[in-house]
């Protein structure tokens, strides 16, 4: 289980996460749960009903979003760059020869 601890103690101000959840509404966004983990802890949860957390949801198209987020942050981070091929970023999940459309994939298209 994730440790729970508040906003501050990780360096997350609670008005930013009150005008992101302002900002959600003023959309119309509908959430089931939100959490905010920082440093492997959780800083922030809610769960609007009638979702739990023991709730079992369905995800479409989510990983692309995670996986477009870490990708972000790893930029940001100087870990990777936008023009790398995948192939040369995960070469263990190579198995063989990549057919050419495989090896042209990069973190950005060109």
């Amino acid at each position: 289980m994730l440790e729970r601890v508040r906003p501050e103690s990780v360096g997350i101000r609670p008005k930013l996460i009150l005008n992101y959840l302002k900002a959600l509404n003023d959309t119309g966004f509908v959430a089931h749960n939100i959490m905010l983990l920082r440093h492997g802890k959780v800083a922030f949860e809610v769960h609007y009903n009638p979702f739990r957390p023991d709730t079992v949801h369905e995800l479409f198209s989510c990983s692309k979003s995670l996986v477009s987020t870490a990708a972000g942050f790893a930029v940001g981070e100087g870990k990777l760059a936008l023009d790398e091929k995948v192939v040369d970023i995960l070469p263990e999940k190579l198995d063989g020869k990549p057919h050419p459309f495989t090896a042209a994939i990069t973190v950005k298209k060109p």
